[in-house]
């Protein structure tokens, strides 16, 4: 660039002046322009321009000039007739200082022509400088919107005038938002276009306008914009966002904003929301059942859970939900804490009545874990008397109707026995999910499945259970789609809860009796007895230990290294706990030679686990975590020659202690050594059983089964609401422990059964 002959404005002189006759391909080169795909203009011009326009270049010389012309919402350009009057010019021109490199070169001004306007000329928010309007103006709109989508404009010409360019236009074109400068009051200020009465506030900060900013921080992607009249607005720009995991920080309200989602901004009716803040500048006001519920979600992210719930009300609905609104809708499921169970069932209370509302959550299990959690629930989002019972009868009302469903799904198949009724279950279940199968599918295909909804929705109207086509349809998809049938905890903690409510509500119901939850089958572990290695040969516990590979070829000798010990000579506490970790995971298998020996040398004292906070090994607590480790790790109530002599190990503690040590004398590494340690090992067995000295476990018949729980009654004491003299509370359950306890004929209802 410093070469003086480089800086010519390439005059058509300079070019070879040919004016004889030119062939068609000629002259395709030297007039009209030439298309330029938006890949090989990436980070020259803003995202908001390529986005936007289609651009060309002239085949004129010198080639300099760039046009590009608005494109429509089917991304193709606008007909205009004659010459096009709305378009972007981007012309090369040397400019004696280019900003980012401080030194002279060729930089490009890029000018918007428009009919019925003066010509604009865009400004480079990137390299503004710091202190300067337009920096300020970049800082503060980068929180609403990506630099690259945010467009500056002035009418001055930034080569034809000496002066600082004024920001006269601010366009934001993928959130529709404009921004117009004007001159008020001596005072030069950014009006919305769209609001002609709202601007963006600058100066220093005023008590008002500082106490109004406070309800930004749910909303940290917004714009606070106020009126003369010192009336505040808040514009926020409608986007997808998320919450990242952070294992750190586990309950960290950072958020990501997926400002470039295709979907989401496809589907987004309403590119911003602008809420009204409160005269009393405490909260906002949604003008919109949309944005109340983007405005629930953001509360809901930032764990703002008490002003989440107090927006439910502002979402309520017996209209169907648009795309823009059933996207927003089915980010409420992200999240899974103790209010969030109340908030989600307050929000099915609200818009139980909307048609086609695709669920992303289940009912039942928000009441669960809402029961569950209950005493961890704040009060704001707490459920009254009512409202729960409106919802335990919701979820009854579904449960009943996927039975029936359930239940009309098996008459199908029976009607249809073998592969072909499970071929047309499948059938049927493509045409509901793929809309391609759908449109594949023949006419008899959809005239069977409409006859069979139409005889489902008949037996669910004779149930006197609601339900219309689209909720029908839901369920028999959710059937189809192997809808695995509901836990029986989930339903008996429900079924209490029913029964607890009534109680409180109508004193001839109590006491009443709730039924417990079935106790799992024993396993009786305790009783498994294992003696293979007793009676194997030494061949047999070598060929476990050693392997094939060591043990039968030839060229594999008696001084080649075995399989490794652990290393270490005592454990701490954390090293336990880490070893506990990889078995309960299914890591370590007791066939590894490495897990067998840890296990072996537990037992045998080879390896000291310090498990408490004194300096000296209890051996009795080393002991026990050794029979954890064993019970922990996959397949140790199997039979097996290794299994059977941890097994003897872990019931015999005494002959434990006096086994052969892997480490004593010397520590076991070749193959000889192994040998001649694990003979010791069977020898030592051998010689402690036929000396009687080996305890063996129970039979299983000589275990006595354990009762049985078959309901549980609540006094009457556990259901009196404390009087309001009391401010609440009730002395005698929180004082009179004995009195209430010896009220009860029965024991107390276990914790977790719905009536706690």
């Amino acid at each position: 660039l410093d070469d003086p002959a480089q800086w010519s404005d390439g005059d058509v002189s300079e070019e070879e002046d040919d004016e004889g006759e030119r062939t068609v391909w000629e002259r395709a080169q030297r007039e009209g322009e030439q298309y330029l795909p938006s890949r090989v203009l990436d980070g020259l011009l803003p995202e908001a321009l390529l986005k936007n326009y289609r651009f060309y270049q002239t085949n004129s010389w010198p080639h300099r000039v760039i046009h590009g012309y608005k494109l429509n919402e089917k991304k193709e350009e606008e007909e205009e007739a004659g010459e096009p009057q709305h378009f972007v010019e981007v012309r090369l021109v040397k400019c004696a200082e280019v900003i980012p490199t401080r030194t002279r070169g060729w930089q490009a001004t890029v000018a918007l022509h428009s009919p019925g306007r003066p010509t604009h000329y865009l400004l480079n928010l990137l390299y503004a400088s710091e202190g300067s309007p337009l920096h300020s103006l970049a800082r503060t709109l980068t929180r609403f919107e990506d630099l690259s989508f945010i467009l500056a404009w002035t009418c001055v010409d930034p080569q034809g005038s000496a002066k600082q360019p004024s920001i006269d236009l601010v366009e934001l074109p993928r959130l529709a938002v404009n921004f117009k400068c004007m001159q008020k009051d001596g005072e030069l200020r950014l009006y919305c276009v769209d609001h002609g009465d709202l601007f963006l506030p600058n100066g220093p900060p005023t008590a008002l306008r500082s106490e109004a900013a406070r309800l930004l921080s749910p909303l940290p992607h917004a714009l606070l914009l106020q009126t003369e009249n010192s009336e505040f607005h808040v514009l926020c720009p409608n986007v997808k966002v998320f919450r990242p995991v952070i294992d750190s920080d586990p309950f960290s309200t950072e958020l990501v904003f997926a400002r470039a989602d295709f979907k989401w901004n496809k589907n987004s009716r309403n590119k911003s929301f602008l809420y009204p803040v409160h005269p009393t500048l405490s909260f906002l006001q949604t003008p919109t059942q949309n944005s109340a519920l983007y405005l629930l979600l953001m509360q809901w992210l930032h764990r703002n859970y008490g002003e989440a719930a107090a927006l439910v009300n502002s979402i309520a609905t017996d209209d169907r939900l648009d795309a823009g609104e059933a996207q927003i809708f089915e980010q409420l499921s992200i999240i899974g804490d103790a209010d969030t169970h109340a908030i989600r069932l307050q929000i099915t209370l609200a818009m139980s009545n909307a048609p086609g509302l695709d669920w992303p959550w289940e009912n039942c299990k928000e009441v669960e874990g809402y029961l569950k959690k209950l005493s961890h629930v704040s009060a704001r989002c707490r459920l009254s008397q009512a409202d729960e019972t409106r919802v335990l009868r919701i979820c009854s009302d579904e449960r009943k109707r996927r039975d029936l469903v359930r239940a009309e799904v098996k008459a199908m198949k029976r009607q249809f026995w073998g592969y072909y009724g499970k071929v047309k279950l499948q059938r049927y279940h493509k045409i509901l999910t793929d809309p391609v199968a759908a449109l594949e599918a023949t006419a008899q295909d959809h005239r069977e499945l409409q006859e069979w909804l139409k005889h489902i929705r008949k037996k669910v109207r004779a149930a006197q259970l609601p339900g219309g086509r689209e909720e029908v349809k839901e369920v028999l998809t959710q059937v189809l789609g192997g809808w695995e049938k509901e836990d029986a905890m989930t339903s008996l903690v429900l079924e209490n809860r029913e029964k607890y409510l009534a109680a409180l509500q109508d004193p001839t119901q109590r006491p009443f009796v709730v039924p417990c939850p079935e106790r799992p089958k024993e396993t009786k572990w305790q009783s498994h007895l294992d003696q293979n290695v007793l009676m194997c040969s030494l061949f047999d516990l070598l060929f476990e230990v050693l392997g094939a590979e060591l043990l039968l070829r030839d060229d594999v000798g008696e001084d080649s290294e075995g399989p490794e010990i652990p290393l270490m000579r005592r454990m701490s506490l954390p090293m336990a706990m880490e070893h506990a970790k990889k078995m309960v995971n299914g890591e370590c298998q007791i066939s590894d030679t490495g897990t067998y020996a840890l296990l072996y040398s537990v037992f045998t004292r080879s390896v000291a686990v310090k498990l408490g906070r004194s300096k000296d090994v209890n051996y009795q607590h080393q002991h026990s975590f050794g029979e954890l480790l064993l019970q922990l790790t996959p397949g140790a109530r199997n039979h097996g020659i290794l299994n059977s002599v941890l097994h003897i190990l872990a019931l015999n503690p005494e002959t434990a202690a006096g086994m052969p040590q892997l480490t004593k004398p010397k520590k076991v590494r070749l193959v000889k050594q192994w040998k001649a340690k694990l003979s010791q090992i069977q020898k030592s067995l051998l010689d402690a059983a036929y000396g009687l000295q080996l305890q063996w476990p129970p039979h299983p018949k000589d275990f006595g089964e354990l009762p049985v729980p078959v309901h549980c009654e609540v006094a009457n004491i556990f259901l009196e609401l404390p009087p309001n003299s009391l401010g609440g509370l009730n002395p005698q359950r929180l004082f009179n422990l004995l009195g209430g306890k010896a009220s009860l004929s029965r024991r107390p209802v276990n914790v977790g059964l719905g009536c706690d």
